[in-house]
């Protein structure tokens, strides 16, 4: 019978022995394999409590519950900004807005920044960007790519050309398996208003024993001259069908995008095992921000002046890689898609620049990294309000109405009950930490004022919901 210290010894060998083979795996591709295919897809305003595998009562998502399981799932998952102008930017540098500073037609106003295809460019990657969704014009993210398709937009609809979309996508895949190892982004418009889908699946939850019982009843239309942001007691003009404010009617439809675009997941998946490919692909599944469906009085809207709230901010982020990652593995510890950019640069061997505020989430894997962050700063919307989230608490500063929030979400999921006036210590402890934060933060801005948008540009913004 061996002895303790043996025992101890032994154990301690197979340890060290397997950190050294993850580290080898981790910083070897470029030395020994061609570099992984790296896939960011991204579904606009898809909330995670309405997917299957992070326990939605709906059928709505096969495909993406099957990757969950053949990768690993975070289950708090936060974006880093409320709206997509800010937020891709936000994923694609791994900084913060108000590090990155983009902000739509603008561009990239901090010259210290640049983005995932930018770095990717120079290791030799063909980076590509694809997308049905017509914002994607007005955001200028899109440097460092040398394939930009962009389908759709205000003046077509948005929706229906998702399968179009797709099967280009997967063509472009066969020829490109032949070259240089890939960087594909992939923004599809999803469960962003307006839900223009195909009837099967605009129907394919209108009856079904899910759909409760009108609990609200908004004004069913929205004046655009309202003082009121989009969506804040109103559901939008864009989405009324005949008058009808049942909510459940249209969150049905919302669901149904998400089977509409769970689809198209499928067919990426299956098309990549086809080709070979799954195997040497690190994929990345998330949503740039969530969506307000009547919580707090906002309908199908996330650009509420009144933001911040979990509805809003939760998004979902499933990584599978199976030469390197875990099958099955959830990680309920708080993270951020600011990570996504240091993450991938970690398996490939990148160094994490300066002005990156995320951490790889390859600590959650590895036996010599701790994934440190205590608190983040979870959105940043310029001149308007920050958000501070922890696991426990999460505090809300609005710059407009120089008004605070204060949350304890494990007693108060719902963000029912402002705690401001009656937690004072944990109030002024939350608020030095998110001084503290922006103070650490701001210097890595080398920011221009970028040019004010012309009409033409305002119009185009307001015409997908995100200006007035």
């Amino acid at each position: 019978m061996l002895s303790d210290k043996r025992c101890i010894f032994i154990v301690t060998v197979m340890v060290a022995m397997l950190a050294a083979i993850f580290v080898f795996l981790q910083g070897n591709y470029n030395a020994h394999h061609r570099p992984p295919n790296i896939m960011i897809i991204i579904i606009d305003a898809l909330r995670p409590d309405h997917l299957g595998c992070y326990g939605y009562e709906r059928d709505t998502s096969p495909n993406i519950d099957s990757l969950a399981k053949q990768g690993v799932r975070f289950s708090e998952a936060v974006s880093a900004a409320g709206w997509t102008a800010e937020s891709v930017p936000s994923m694609l540098t791994g900084a913060y807005p108000i590090v990155h500073q983009i902000r739509t037609w603008n561009g990239i106003k901090n010259p210290l920044v640049e983005t995932l295809a930018q770095k990717l460019k120079l290791k030799g990657y063909i980076c590509m960007f694809w997308t049905n969704h017509g914002s994607m014009l007005a955001i200028d993210i899109k440097a460092g790519f040398q394939e930009v398709h962009i389908e759709g937009g205000p003046e077509k609809d948005m929706t229906s050309d998702a399968y179009e979309l797709t099967h280009k996508i997967i063509a472009r895949l066969a020829v490109v398996k032949k070259e240089a190892p890939f960087f594909l982004y992939i923004h599809y418009h999803g469960t962003h208003i307006p839900y223009s889908l195909p009837q099967y699946y605009r129907r394919m939850y209108l009856q079904d024993k899910y759909r409760k019982k009108p609990e609200y009843a908004p004004i069913a239309t929205y004046s655009p001259g309202d003082e009121k942001g989009e969506g804040e007691g109103y559901i939008p003009s864009i989405m009324v069908e005949n008058n009808i404010t049942d909510v459940n009617y249209y969150i049905a439809q919302y669901d149904g995008a998400i089977s509409y675009y769970d689809a198209q997941i499928g067919l990426l998946m299956h098309s990549l095992k086809n080709l070979g490919m799954d195997k040497n692909t690190l994929i990345i599944l998330a949503a740039d921000h969530g969506e307000m469906l009547g919580e707090h009085n906002v309908y199908f809207s996330h650009t509420s002046y009144d933001g911040g709230y979990e509805e809003n901010m939760r998004v979902p982020l499933i990584i599978k890689f199976s030469k390197l990652l875990p099958r099955g593995k959830v990680v309920s510890r708080q993270v951020s898609l600011i990570d996504i950019a240091p993450t991938i640069f970690d398996i490939i061997g990148l160094h994490k620049p300066e002005y990156m505020s995320g951490e790889s989430l390859t600590a959650f894997f590895s036996l010599f990294k701790a994934y440190s962050k205590k608190y983040q700063l979870c959105f940043f919307r310029t001149g308007e309000w920050v958000a501070l989230r922890g696991k426990q608490w999460k505090l809300i500063h609005s710059y407009r109405s120089n008004s605070w929030k204060l949350y304890n979400l494990k007693a108060d999921p719902k963000e029912s009950h402002n705690l401001v006036n009656s937690n004072p210590a944990d109030f002024k402890r939350l608020k030095n930490v998110l001084e503290n934060l922006i103070n650490k933060i701001t210097p890595l801005s080398a920011a221009k004022i970028g040019p004010e948008l012309t009409e033409e540009q305002k119009a185009r913004l307001m015409s997908l919901g995100y200006a007035q």
